[in-house]
């Protein structure tokens, strides 16, 4: 059910790829095309492999979300819907600051309503 409704979500908003990282368990998902972003430096370096997720989550802490990372036009929304879980939404960005933040707000929120639904 969650994958299908963040596919949804990819669909609906042009998101090339994500990644769903379980910190408990070390799972790691990946939905969509990672060969369709111009370059995958920032995948490599938010979810490459272990350390690097342990990393983001350890820079999480304490910290606002949804967090908005960038290199070149390839950009990455990273949420935490719940404790244990990291996901990160890859796209292409041309937008101006203010809509970036926006639509990273709105990722997630939207984002965290598939996790309150998978929760009840």
């Amino acid at each position: 059910m969650i994958t299908s409704k963040i596919k949804e979500l990819m669909d609906n908003n042009n998101i090339l790829f994500s990644v769903i990282a379980n910190l408990d368990n070390d799972q790691v998902k990946m939905l969509g095309h990672k060969e369709k972003l111009n370059h995958i430096d920032l995948f490599n370096t938010l979810f490459g492999d272990k350390n690097s997720i342990k990393a983001l989550n350890d820079s999480l802490e304490g910290q606002l979300m949804p967090s908005i990372w960038g290199q070149g036009e390839v950009s990455c929304i990273v949420c935490k819907p719940v404790n244990n879980i990291l996901v990160g939404l890859f796209f292409h960005d041309t937008r101006e600051p203010i809509e970036a933040y926006r639509f990273s707000k709105e990722m997630n929120k939207q984002i965290e309503l598939i996790w309150n639904v998978k929760l009840e």
